[in-house]
C-alpha cells in the first residue's frame, strides 16, 4: 500500500474514472468527497475535504492499490468525520464540485492541500461553475430533515455561519426577520429548542442559542415556523428576536461538560502540525493568541436530532498546540480519552510528543485556557 505522492495521476489520458461520492453533509458547511480511478499502476483512491464556507479544498489524501479493508479504513479516517452517507457523483459532477471549491481557495488566496500534482489537472482558473450547478450541489448534498429538532438545529447553525446558500435549503419562503444585528460568521455551540406550538398547520418553536465569534460569546433568541413537506421538515419563517453578549466564564458554564485532558510536551511543533494534517486531513485549524487549536469531529451528526444541541457532542478531540511548547488534548468521554491516547501514540508522533499526565475536570478548565485573551481569527 502506498499513500500519496503519485506523479502518474497527472497523466489524464491514461486514467479511467471508476466512481465518486460525496457525503450528504452540505448543511454542516463541510463535506468529504472521494474519487476512484484505474491508473497504470493499479487502482487509485483520492480523498478531498471540502469547506463550502471559507476554505474550499482544505484537505487531501490518496491510496494506491489498497485492499477493500484499507480503503474503508482510509475513508473512515480521511473523510468519515463528515458523515457516513455518500451521494454518488459522475466524473463531471466530481470535477465541477472540486472546481467550485477551488474558486473559494482562489477568492480567499488559500493554498491547495497535499500533493497538488496528483489532482491539479482537474482544476482550472478559467472554469466557471454556473450558479445553477452550485444550487444543484446544495440540494443534492443536503440531507432530508426528519424532525423539527433536527431542522431547527441545522438552521440555527447555518444562519449563524452566514451560509446563505445552505440556509435556503431549509428556509423555503425567504421569510426571515432580524430584529437584532447579528455578528459575522459565528459558530453554534448550544441550542435549546422549546415551546412547540401549532397554528394553522405550522409548528412554532423558540430557540435559545449560544454562539461564538472568535473569542466573543453571545446568546441569541429566535422563533422558527416549521412544516412537513415531501422533502422533509422545512422552515416557513424565522425571527431573530434578542441578543445578549456574554463573558467567557458565563459561556463556559452554560456549556459545562466533563473534560478529559492529556498534557504533552512538544519537542517539535512543526512535526506535530504536519503529522496531524497528514493523519487527519479534515481537522479544523484555528489560530489563537496563545497557539493553534485543532478540532477533530466524529463520524456522524446524530446530535442534531437532540432537543438540546451541543457542538461538543460532535467533537472527537480538541488539540491545543501552545506557543510555549505544550499540547493539551481534550475530549468529552472516557472512551474518547482512550481513542486520543491511542491516536497520539502512533509512531508518527513519537519524535515530537512526550506524554506528561492525564486527568479530567468538572470545571471548564480547557475553555479558560484556550480562550484566555483575544483570538487572532474570528473563525467561521
Amino acid at each position: 500500500m502506498e499513500k500519496g505522492f503519485l506523479h502518474v495521476v497527472g497523466k489524464t489520458e491514461e486514467n479511467e474514472f471508476l466512481e465518486s461520492g460525496c457525503t450528504k453533509t452540505r448543511l454542516t458547511g463541510v463535506a468529504g468527497c472521494y474519487a476512484l480511478w484505474k491508473v497504470p499502476e493499479g487502482r487509485l483512491m483520492q480523498f478531498f475535504c471540502l469547506d463550502f464556507e471559507r476554505e474550499g479544498l482544505k484537505g487531501y489524501k490518496s491510496l494506491l492499490n489498497g485492499t477493500e479493508e484499507e480503503q474503508k479504513d482510509m475513508m473512515k479516517e480521511a473523510i468519515g468525520v463528515y458523515g457516513e452517507n455518500f451521494e454518488n457523483l459522475s466524473e463531471r459532477e466530481m470535477v465541477d464540485l472540486l472546481n467550485l471549491m477551488y474558486s473559494i481557495n482562489l477568492k480567499s488566496h488559500l493554498p491547495l492541500p497535499g500533493k497538488t500534482s496528483e489532482y491539479a489537472h482537474m482544476l482550472t482558473r478559467e472554469r466557471t461553475v454556473p450558479e445553477s450547478v452550485r444550487e444543484e450541489f446544495d440540494n443534492k448534498l443536503s440531507k432530508k430533515m426528519e424532525t423539527d429538532f433536527e431542522a431547527a438545529n441545522y438552521y440555527m447553525g447555518r444562519a449563524l455561519a452566514r451560509d446563505s446558500d445552505a440556509e435556503k435549503q431549509l428556509l423555503v419562503t425567504g421569510n426571515r426577520l432580524d430584529l437584532v444585528d447579528l455578528p459575522g460568521r459565528s459558530i453554534l455551540l448550544k441550542n435549546e429548542v422549546r415551546e412547540m406550538e401549532r397554528f394553522k398547520g405550522t409548528r412554532y418553536c423558540n430557540c435559545n442559542a449560544l454562539a461564538r465569534r472568535g473569542t466573543d460569546y453571545f446568546l441569541l433568541m429566535a422563533r422558527l415556523g416549521l412544516i412537513d413537506t415531501v422533502e422533509g421538515v422545512k422552515l416557513v419563517s424565522s425571527q431573530f428576536l434578542a441578543k445578549k453578549d456574554l463573558a467567557v466564564g458565563e459561556a463556559s458554564m452554560i456549556i459545562k461538560r466533563t473534560e478529559y485532558l492529556i498534557i504533552y510536551k512538544v519537542a517539535d511543533m512543526d512535526c506535530f502540525d504536519n503529522s496531524l494534517r497528514v493523519e487527519k486531513p479534515c481537522v479544523e485549524k484555528e489560530a489563537h493568541e496563545r497557539g493553534i487549536l485543532f478540532t477533530q469531529f466524529k463520524r456522524n451528526n446524530s446530535h442534531y436530532k437532540n432537543q438540546t444541541y451541543f457542538m461538543n457532542d460532535d467533537i472527537f478531540g480538541l488539540y491545543f498546540l501552545m506557543d510555549e511548547g505544550k499540547l493539551i488534548a481534550a475530549t468529552y468521554s472516557g472512551e474518547g480519552l482512550q481513542d486520543i491516547n491511542d491516536f497520539l501514540g502512533k509512531p508518527c508522533f513519537s519524535d515530537c510528543l512526550t506524554r506528561e499526565k492525564a486527568f479530567y475536570s468538572e470545571s471548564p478548565l480547557f475553555y479558560h485556557i484556550v480562550h484566555q485573551g483575544k483570538g487572532k481569527s474570528s473563525s467561521k
